[in-house]
């Protein structure tokens, strides 16, 4: 099963990019504990309330999206190439790349757009997009307190990009 083979690589893979993830939140810690000594907006420890949860968080965010958009785009995938004519297929395959890639991100950014809207309208989601709006300071590393259940949406139009073998299934 192809879903099982992308996962057993992912798995494969999360040992180096847990490292090059640690090395970048390095990287970015250095940078920006020395920009906020010199130009700080207002003075606050470097070490701060939840930033170990936050790392946690940065850690998770960089892991677990891609187990969710591979079977996301699998089942994407799937749906259109059962449920799309293969001369639809065929067009968009033969269109060119420039408006391939236009087209994708028009797709994802309408996909993120209501996913994140609907995130903040359906009690169900709200549970597990609510940890993005409750940090009790703002620097650097909050951004990372992002769900990752959001990044569904992020691959809703892969099955046209070409580039993942979820696209290739779906052309075949």
């Amino acid at each position: 099963m192809d879903l099982v083979r992308e996962w057993s690589t992912l798995l494969a893979n999360a040992p180096k990019k847990v490292i090059g993830l640690g090395a970048w939140l390095l990287a970015m810690a250095a940078l920006f504990a020395a920009l906020e000594r010199w130009r700080p907006l207002r003075r606050q420890r470097f070490w701060r309330e939840n930033m170990a949860q936050d790392i946690g968080l940065y850690f998770l965010g960089g892991l677990l999206p891609a187990f969710f958009t591979v079977a996301a785009a699998g089942a994407i995938a799937w749906g259109i190439g059962s449920l799309v004519p293969a001369d639809v297929h065929a067009t968009i395959g033969a269109a060119p790349a420039w408006l391939r890639l236009a087209v994708v991100v028009v797709l994802g950014d309408t996909a993120y757009y209501w996913a994140h809207r609907w995130s903040h309208e359906l009690p169900w989601l709200w549970r597990f997009h609510s940890v993005h709006h409750t940090p009790t300071s703002l620097d650097w590393l909050v951004n990372t307190r992002a769900p990752t259940s959001s990044t569904w949406s992020s691959c809703a139009p892969s099955p046209y990009c070409r580039s993942s073998p979820w696209a290739r299934a779906a052309a075949t």
